[in-house]
């Protein structure tokens, strides 16, 4: 995937360790690459331009969201190799990620991102149907 390269990985895990985890199989990292991205899209898609944030490259990407990306992959990958057996600072980290894409769709953080047109502007409907009162 063009978004994610062999750099960005660096910062949080060694190139040894991700070569063993993956057994030196780049289409093993890709799949996982996706399954992140997929997993952040059907967060951030309904509030934000997130397909655009996907053709950037370099240092135009919000380096925030790129962190919470890999955490998600790395621990999709940890997760192909013993899924009871998942590393702790992995776990964690995840937790941290979804938490973060969480309050992303709440509006209590504001990623680097566009925001989506459509989605303002969207009025609410609440209430209910009157009370019936059964009683003879």
């Amino acid at each position: 995937m063009a978004y994610l390269n062999n750099d960005d990985f660096l910062l949080q895990i060694q190139d040894v360790n991700m070569q063993q985890i993956i057994n030196s199989n780049e289409a093993i990292r890709q799949q996982a690459e996706l399954v992140a991205i997929g997993e952040a899209r059907s967060y951030l898609v309904q509030k934000y331009k997130f397909d655009n944030e996907l053709t950037k490259t370099g240092e135009d990407r919000d380096a925030q969201l790129l962190s919470y990306i890999i955490d998600l992959c790395l621990y999709h990958l940890h997760s192909r190799i013993a899924p009871r057996n998942i590393p702790e600072l992995r776990q964690t980290r995840y937790d941290n990620a979804v938490l973060w894409l969480k309050m992303c769709v709440s509006g209590d953080v504001t990623p680097k991102l566009e925001l989506n047109p459509n989605n303002q502007g969207l009025m609410t409907r609440y209430g209910g149907n009157t009370k019936n009162i059964n009683m003879y």
